[in-house]
């Protein structure tokens, strides 16, 4: 079962990586509401607050550039409230993890 989720998830990556790159669905100067949260307190730190992304190298787009030097150490998938999410854990620079959360439902199981 672990393997089918690991195949399953390279095949979304390479099929992500193939589409044309797209940013992050965050920007701090956006006021936009998504879910009782708007885009700019969208800063990771929970599922409800999670970064909405469009494809995998969206997330690790994100924290090259929230976080760089960061080193991620896992990253997972789960479920809350019905909706796909990865949890990435990462090592910051500082030494100390931290989960960063990303909605995924714009582009999970679409393939």
């Amino acid at each position: 079962m672990r393997y089918v989720f690991i195949i399953s998830l390279c095949v979304a990556s390479a099929l992500t990586a193939c589409k044309s790159s797209s940013q992050v669905g965050t920007s701090s100067e956006s006021t936009q509401t998504t879910d009782e949260v708007s885009v700019s307190e969208r800063d990771g730190t929970s599922y409800e607050k999670a970064i909405i992304a469009k494809s995998i190298p969206d997330e690790y787009n994100w924290l090259k550039k929230n976080h760089p030097g960061g080193q991620v150490l896992r990253q997972a998938l789960t479920k809350y409230k019905g909706k796909p999410y990865d949890v990435l854990t990462v090592r910051l620079q500082d030494g100390t993890k931290k989960d960063f959360y990303f909605d995924i439902s714009s582009f999970f199981g679409k393939f």
